[in-house]
């Protein structure tokens, strides 16, 4: 459990250290992951 832990804020450093230094790759892959779970969640879309 303790390594879960550790993991898991290692993973969330990283993610804020991505938001820091290169905001604007950080916005397009949001932008990105967002259009996907859209279109997976549209039931227009085949």
């Amino acid at each position: 459990m303790c390594l879960f832990g550790l993991l898991h804020l290692l993973g969330q450093a990283s993610l804020r250290m991505e938001q820091i230094f290169w905001p604007e790759e950080y916005k397009r892959i949001t932008r990105k992951v967002e259009d996907a779970l859209r279109e997976a969640n549209d039931p227009n879309i085949r």
